[in-house]
């Protein structure tokens, strides 16, 4: 039984969100295609937005740029190796193709590119890599116009989620991202800036849930991921509006203190608090792992971390909810 199921005490219906995903995610594959110039001999562009954010929206605004060949030759790079493994699908990969009635290559697995401004004079690329049947994935490049140095093999969240979804006539999804979706802090009060991405995950009825991933930047300009923390799950509750936040604290040296708190309600406001968990780690370039855990209410014992199905929290907080 699933952590929802078991928190919940409730069964459920089966939801064949697979037969609904597919051909959803065929349909916008060919409309992002047919609208999609071809990358072939072309200088690569990125938007720069306002905000200096990425975008999820299917039309975003923002200035375009030029992208660093360096950059350019990374997000190439990433395109043809998604392309090569689709191809080896075989009778998969040939039916979407008929989708565009044209022969697809590995521009078409480039989509928007964003250029978003971080500390002395860097720059950070988000670049969603969009994939048959409705997979996508946002990668993080940092670049360095100084020295020329890049993220050569950069991070990824999964996309999938990202904009929201329809599940019959009854369900709605909308996303519960907050901006900026992509920051720059101090994760440890070490005087070192950690990037901060956001992730909508999602999974059945039970989970959904916006994960922010940490990730250290290195000397060369390498993402090393830092912690997943899950901060705010919906819990999923027809008649009143329930969600876990969740927040982190340094309180020491490589040392994080983890708080839960139960939301509920829209007009008036209650919160109260679920319990906590100390997190830990030997070395900077250790992963976090929990030292303590306390929950204040038993029947969320199972979600002071994560609830997050079958992921232990120590996998977890190394990498976040794997489903897309």
């Amino acid at each position: 039984m699933s952590k929802a199921a078991k928190t919940l005490n409730i069964n459920l219906l089966p939801v064949l969100v697979l037969f609904w995903v597919m051909p959803v995610g065929v349909a916008q594959d060919a409309r992002r295609e047919r609208d999609k110039p071809s990358a072939a001999n072309v200088t690569l562009t990125a938007i720069s937005a306002p905000d200096n954010d990425f975008s999820i929206e299917e039309d975003p605004k923002g200035k375009r740029v030029a992208v660093p060949d360096p950059v350019a030759k990374v997000i190439q790079r990433l395109a043809e190796a998604a392309f090569e493994e689709w191809k080896k699908e075989g009778e998969d990969f040939e039916k979407w193709q008929k989708e565009f009635n044209r022969p697809i290559s590995a521009d078409g697995f480039v989509g928007p590119i964003f250029r978003i401004m971080a500390s002395d004079e860097r720059s950070l690329f988000v670049f969603l890599r969009e994939e048959p049947y409705g997979l996508s994935y946002y990668f993080f490049i940092m670049f360095d116009p100084r020295t020329g140095a890049v993220t050569k093999d950069p991070p990824s969240i999964c996309g999938k989620w990202m904009d929201g979804f329809v599940i019959g006539p009854a369900l709605i999804e909308r996303p519960i991202l907050q901006k900026p979706l992509a920051s720059f802090l101090d994760l440890d009060r070490d005087g070192k800036q950690e990037l901060v991405a956001q992730e909508q995950v999602h999974n059945g009825t039970l989970y959904n849930a916006v994960v922010y991933h940490y990730f250290r930047v290195l000397p060369d300009l390498s993402l090393r991921r830092a912690l997943a923390l899950e901060t705010r799950f919906r819990i999923p509750d027809p008649v009143v509006e329930s969600r876990i936040i969740r927040t982190i604290k340094a309180i020491g040296k490589n040392t994080l203190r983890l708080n839960a708190v139960l939301v509920t309600g829209t007009r008036r406001v209650k919160r109260r608090s679920l319990g906590y968990a100390i997190l830990s780690r030997p070395r900077v370039d250790s992963p976090f792992r929990v030292v303590v855990k306390r929950a204040l209410d038993p029947k969320y014992r199972e979600w002071v971390i994560t609830a997050c199905d079958l992921t232990p929290d120590n996998h977890f907080l190394r990498d976040g909810c794997l489903n897309c």
